[in-house]
């Protein structure tokens, strides 16, 4: 088999693997059309993810702060317990006596989701990780994408299998995708454009500097080398004079 044959079998099979597995897991996004109890846990959480990256759009100079990352992990906790009760609503007290499959992996997950966000909001209080990680973790589009596949896993009779994990982890690279291009769209504020434009002089500059160190070093360099030729020069030239003179 050809290189060439490989990859369009690797295609074909891809394909194929995500028509069959990953395409039927579209409900994920349209799950609020047809449970209407999520609809009011997702509605709310999506306009302030718009909001929030609104804000982030047109102050492009501001960061996300370790306060806002903080919070954000407080609110997936809170939805996370909201998502608890309404499994105590759907299953009635006791349920926990006649476990199901389906329940079971429900409560699995979403006690790893209840675990996840405590662990996050645990190492953003006390700044544990590398800022620009914790702040994409703890970004309103990442809360937004975990607590939307939680309230999908709980409201719905989606299996929870790798197919649908890997589904969850695509549309989760697609919404960040879509919000980064989402706030490029935005117009800049007055501030943010002459912050940005002086961050941009600054790189500028920085570069100016390091072309100008790196070609003093050059020439540093060639300096040297200079002076140690003519230091080797002038060592062997002086036998040389020496004989003249003597010659003399």
């Amino acid at each position: 088999m050809s290189f060439i044959q490989m990859i369009f079998s690797f295609l074909q099979s891809s394909w194929a693997y995500f028509y069959t597995y990953i395409w039927s897991r579209v409900e994920i996004v349209t799950v609020p059309f047809y449970h209407k109890q999520a609809l009011w846990a997702i509605v709310p959480l999506l306009i302030s993810t718009f909001l929030m990256q609104l804000y982030f759009g047109r102050n492009k100079d501001e960061e996300l702060g370790w306060n806002t990352a903080y919070g954000n992990s407080l609110a997936l906790i809170f939805i996370s317990a909201s998502l608890l009760k309404t499994l105590y609503d759907t299953y009635g007290y006791g349920f926990w006596n006649t476990l199901t499959p389906e329940l079971t992996s429900k409560l699995v997950f979403l006690g790893i989701i209840i675990l996840q966000a405590f662990f996050l909001a645990f190492l953003d209080l006390f700044h544990s990780l590398p800022k620009h990680f914790s702040f994409f973790m703890s970004s309103s589009p990442s809360v937004f994408m975990i607590a939307l596949i939680t309230i999908v896993i709980v409201h719905t009779d989606i299996p929870l299998n790798i197919h649908t994990l890997f589904a969850a982890l695509l549309l989760f690279i697609l919404i960040v995708i879509f919000f980064s291009i989402f706030r490029w769209f935005i117009p800049s504020s007055e501030h943010a454009r002459y912050y940005l434009q002086r961050q941009h002089e600054i790189r500028q500059t920085e570069r100016q500097l390091k072309r100008l160190e790196h070609y003093k070093k050059i020439q540093d360099m060639e300096a040297h080398v200079k002076q140690a030729v003519d230091g080797i020069v002038h060592k062997s030239e002086q036998p040389f004079k020496k004989i003249g003179n003597f010659f003399k």
